[in-house]
């Protein structure tokens, strides 16, 4: 900030292009993997990790976030 004279969300707006940019470029330079590499990292349709398995629990990242947003709808409703 003192350096460059650069304000501080002004320098996570470049450095957001900066590395959006070095993204893309070493993507384009790289192979592209096999579909056997990528076969577990990558989904089958959007909504293959909240209907693939069923639950297992209130512990279940898919049930906290359900609660999460009941809570929240009724704090919208109570506040608003």
């Amino acid at each position: 900030t003192d350096v460059w004279e650069i304000p501080f969300m002004m320098q996570a707006w470049w450095l957001f292009c900066l590395c959006s940019l070095l993204f893309v470029i070493v993507s384009l330079i790289t192979p592209r993997p096999s579909a056997n590499q990528i076969e577990g990292l990558c989904w089958k349709h959007p909504l293959a990790a909240i209907v693939s398995e069923s639950l297992t629990g209130i512990a279940d990242p898919r049930a906290m976030a359900l609660v999460l947003v009941a809570i929240m709808c009724a704090l919208y409703w109570t506040f608003a």
